[in-house]
């Protein structure tokens, strides 16, 4: 099957975690024989007759209508999310073709288009994102798929956060650095939203980094954001046994379970005795296993999307045929 993944931002450039949920995504798709090409609505880092490869997907820039009219002609389905989306719904539709929805947050701005639009298929990233949007569609729950994110150790020394934005947390971030000269804090520079510096002696800054070149210096991630539908990176610290430090959103809470240090963003304060309560070996091996084990627990759907691929793809054909 010839899958089109239609979106407006994609790796190398944007390694955000919505976006490195369309990439695994894709990738298992590949791995059961799919041919997955990619259309970028817009320009982020690359020229435009710039076509590249990444992770054994072909991505192609907004070059002309020609060839975005191709690519949803070349397709037999479309998956798309965020920004764009209402339009590939709708492009979808007016070629006879599924769209699969993928929901990242709960926002209701894409209820009227998806709602009323029989092409449509959603799959969410969380068990409480389907809860509280409730699509009228055909879903399914599959969490984000975690790639190539265990990395060595290489010395790991740093209270890290990601993505250094009022949303995530940076101010919150540099308070809890500025009360602790002695610990070394790391901020990696986010695809999202206006990025806040500082000029803390204790804090280092990074541009966009690769998840494994975190975690292989990351000691504790932090995360005391105001929302997270999921926070992959959580995620992806816990896959490498590293303690993680958040805010008790739902997303986090379904990602994390009891695997997690919660803490509301509200207490800035009480961060500090919890980062110092690491400090000690048995504490901090105590919650490294933990991550480990709920990596573990994680279920695999791969088998349930391909199943719901196929079934956005005959349903929609079906229905075209009456």
């Amino acid at each position: 099957m010839n899958v089109l993944l239609s979106v407006h931002m994609f790796p190398p450039h944007h390694l955000a975690g919505g976006e490195m949920y369309m990439v695994n995504l894709a990738k298992v798709l590949i791995s059961n024989g799919h041919h997955v090409r990619c259309y970028l609505h817009r320009y982020w880092g690359t020229k435009a007759e710039d076509q590249y490869v990444y992770e054994e997907i072909e991505v192609f820039p907004p070059i002309s209508d020609s060839v975005k009219n191709e690519l949803f002609n070349w397709c037999d389905i479309v998956i798309t999310h965020l920004d764009f989306a209402k339009w590939s719904i709708w492009k979808a539709k007016g070629l006879g073709k599924p769209c699969i929805f993928v929901v990242h947050n709960t926002s209701h701005y894409y209820d009227d288009v998806i709602n009323r639009n029989d092409n449509t298929y959603v799959i969410y990233n969380a068990e409480h994102a389907r809860a509280y949007l409730q699509y009228k569609r055909p879903s399914m729950v599959m969490e984000p798929l975690l790639g190539d994110c265990i990395a060595p150790d290489m010395g790991r020394k740093y209270i890290t956060l990601v993505n250094l934005c009022i949303n995530k947390g940076v101010r919150r971030f540099y308070k809890i650095a500025e009360r602790m000269p002695d610990h070394r804090f790391l901020g990696i520079t986010g695809s999202y939203m206006r990025q806040d510096g500082t000029n803390l002696p204790n804090v280092t800054i990074w541009g966009k980094t690769p998840v494994k070149e975190i975690m292989s210096v990351t000691r504790v991630l932090l995360m005391p954001s105001n929302y997270e539908s999921w926070g992959m990176v959580a995620a992806e610290a816990l896959a490498n046994g590293i303690p993680v430090i958040c805010s008790p959103t739902p997303g986090l809470k379904e990602n994390c379970s009891d695997a997690a240090i919660y803490n509301s963003f509200y207490n800035v304060t009480n961060y500090v005795p919890l980062l110092q309560s690491l400090d000690n070996p048995d504490t901090y091996n105590y919650w490294s296993s933990k991550g480990l084990e709920r990596t573990k627990e994680r279920p695999d759907r791969t088998g349930e999307l391909i199943n719901f691929i196929y079934r956005a793809y005959y349903e929609c054909k079906s229905n075209i045929g009456r």
